[in-house]
């Protein structure tokens, strides 16, 4: 696909300068953050209990996602601070039918990275209660060729979502959310249906 391979190289140059650009989160002023903190960790899982087919051809799949997200820097344009974090799926399974939209189907598992996740708060981040915008550009590894030995074993990730983060303590928050989840191989695989997820996703943060 032409349109993730543009993608995979804005990703690459900001991952390029994000190290000049970005900030430890105890260097500056820190009146729009949560809280003063070093850095964030947060788990969570994610789960598709329907696909669709907005880019992506694979239909009638189930989709799930555990793993960990870390805080660790952030830009700051203006008022607005965007936030900064790099993600591991620990575990994901995948539940399809083996003809890509009925009938019979197969599993695969596998793990991934995000290696640079961006939030955005859409309301003020200073407050205890916000909603918030993020997208990020990973990969995923399954065991197995995906969906049948003319697949890869490796394919793409990318996602944009929106969620409602809520502060249960001074140090840690909750938050729930939709993101839209694209799965593809980036048509370097002999066929690359790919997966479009619709992800319900709850996690849980702490900051230090």
């Amino acid at each position: 696909m032409l349109e993730i391979k543009k993608i995979i190289g804005l990703y690459l140059i900001i991952l390029a300068v994000q190290p000049v650009q970005a900030m430890s989160a105890g260097e500056e002023d820190h009146d729009n953050l949560p809280d003063q903190f070093n850095y964030s960790i947060e788990l969570f899982t994610a789960h598709s209990p329907f696909s669709s087919s907005l880019f992506a051809k694979m239909k009638n799949t189930q989709l799930s996602l555990i793993g960990f997200n870390f805080g660790h820097s952030y830009l700051q344009f203006s008022n607005l601070n965007i936030f900064l974090s790099s993600e591991v799926v620990l575990f994901g399974r995948m539940n399809y039918p083996i003809n890509g939209h009925s009938g019979p189907k197969t599993q695969r598992s596998g793990l991934g990275i995000v290696p640079l996740r961006f939030t955005v708060p859409i309301t003020r981040s200073g407050s205890r209660n916000h909603f918030y915008a993020d997208t990020g550009l990973g990969f995923i590894l399954f065991e197995k060729k995906f969906p049948n030995p003319d697949g890869t074993n490796l394919n793409v990730t990318i996602d944009l979502g929106i969620g409602y983060q809520f502060r249960i303590s001074q140090n840690n928050s909750l938050s729930i959310g939709y993101r839209f989840h694209h799965l593809s191989n980036a048509g370097v695989g002999n066929i690359n249906p790919g997966l479009d997820s619709n992800m319900i996703f709850i996690s849980f943060k702490t900051f230090r």
